[in-house]
């Protein structure tokens, strides 16, 4: 392993004490300068065309057809986008019911119709904890 130097060590420490103001004002700043952001945003998606792209194989191409089918809402406690967009600034996510999206080549995942869903974060996080070995406990995931 490599020595680092003092001033590694001293910077390190720093960002790591001042990380929540940091966070604050990258904030604050890209409130005071939304526009510039969203011309930013566009102009990088507009170099990018392959990046986009390959956002449609997520699940074979069903992601939008998932969510229509489901009519923007969770499948498990019926909240719909919009709520979704309000509570946690996000769209509604869809899953994969026997658990096959997770870190597995594209070949490998199963992206059928009937292996879909759609999901909020929270009825998501349930699904998944549950599987890994978690649980939730007045409206908190805890570990077993």
């Amino acid at each position: 392993m490599l020595s680092q130097t003092p001033g590694a060590i001293y910077m390190r420490k720093w960002v790591i004490k001042n990380r929540k103001r940091n966070l604050e004002n990258k904030r604050r700043w890209i409130r005071e300068n939304i526009e510039k952001v969203k011309e930013s945003k566009k102009e990088w998606r507009r170099k990018h065309p392959e990046y986009i792209a390959s956002r449609v194989r997520y699940f074979g191409g069903l992601l939008w057809l998932v969510l229509r089918r489901d009519n923007y809402k969770c499948v498990k406690c019926g909240m719909t986008n919009e709520e979704h967009l309000q509570k946690w600034n996000r769209k509604l996510t869809v899953d994969h019911i026997d658990g096959t999206g997770c870190n597995r080549p594209f070949n490998q995942k199963n992206n059928t119709m009937e292996n879909l869903q759609t999901l909020c974060l929270r009825c998501h996080g349930a699904k998944d904890g549950v599987r890994q070995g978690a649980k939730w406990k007045h409206g908190e995931l805890v570990a077993r």
